[in-house]
């Protein structure tokens, strides 16, 4: 579904939820709601596409401090900027304390988030470790919506979906464009209607846009023996997404609020009206 890709040229993982049918048969508003990876390298060429074609009003930044400080988004004249954390800093702070002396030294944080790619045998076996410490899991998502910091970081993100106005666009992204960004994707499509299969499917179409990664990725996965589980967490640590993180977020707030749409008003504070304002904005 490359249809939905964004016309844009530096910029990974890029792309919109315009055109995704609904429930009740309409579709999300084209040219709204656009969802990448990180920006801090994009053209000005393609910055000057998201104002003057896309209507950009505001960025949506879901990454942490350090993240922002070491490759920060570019200013957008006259878009509105956002950091809505979603990782709670403290916690990843001690956690990247207790990695450092469980393996030996090295900076947990600073390996799992880089964009340096597999290019050399001691960032495998680094992330190799860090597998082994349970950071990285199949369950990441849940922690991720139930911790008080992402709960607050993506009730940000739905300020400003609610505050943008009708004509323009919101833009929202992490560092690969595909956890953080993939959840709130997920939140925004069901408060809009899309059925379970339709969220699903724009999350793994990250595994198309970044195919070629991917494809780098695991030769040298191969190259080096890493096979089976430690591959495949590997790889969804890196540009793949694994379609059972987002279904088991997704069956967790079905089992514990009885459904997406609830946990959105429960925890994020969203309301009945402000749930029907969304749908008028972002359905056509």
């Amino acid at each position: 579904m490359l249809e939905r890709a964004l016309k844009l040229t530096s910029v990974g993982n890029a792309r919109q939820l315009g055109g995704i049918k609904l429930k009740d048969g309409r579709r999300v508003r084209e040219n709204s709601l656009l969802r990448v990876a990180e920006i801090n390298n994009i053209s000005k060429e393609d910055i000057d596409t998201l104002i003057n074609i896309y209507k950009l009003h505001c960025i949506v930044d879901f990454r942490m401090s350090n993240e922002v400080l070491k490759r920060p988004d570019p200013e957008f004249p006259g878009v509105r900027y956002v950091n809505a954390r979603i990782l709670d800093e403290e916690l990843m702070r001690k956690l990247e304390e207790d990695r450092k002396r469980e393996m030996g030294g090295f900076d947990m944080m600073e390996i799992f988030y880089s964009k340096d790619g597999l290019g050399n045998d001691d960032r495998v076996l680094k992330l190799k470790n860090i597998i082994d410490s349970g950071f990285m899991n199949n369950m990441m998502y849940v922690e991720f919506l139930e911790k008080e910091q992402g709960k607050l970081g993506y009730a940000e993100f739905f300020r400003e979906l609610i505050n943008c106005p009708k004509d323009k666009s919101v833009m929202f992204h992490c560092t690969q464009g595909k956890d953080r960004t993939g959840i709130s994707s997920m939140l925004i499509l069901s408060v809009l209607g899309a059925d379970r299969d339709s969220i699903l499917d724009d999350y793994i179409l990250t595994n198309e846009f970044n195919s070629k990664l991917i494809a780098k990725e695991e030769a040298i996965l191969d190259r080096v023996g890493i096979t089976g589980t430690y591959k495949d967490r590997i790889l969804s640590m890196m540009d793949r997404v694994d379609i059972t993180y987002l279904e088991n977020a997704i069956d967790h707030l079905e089992e514990k609020y009885g459904s997406v749409v609830n946990y959105v008003k429960e925890e994020l504070n969203v309301t009945d009206a402000e749930i029907e304002a969304l749908r008028d904005n972002y359905i056509e």
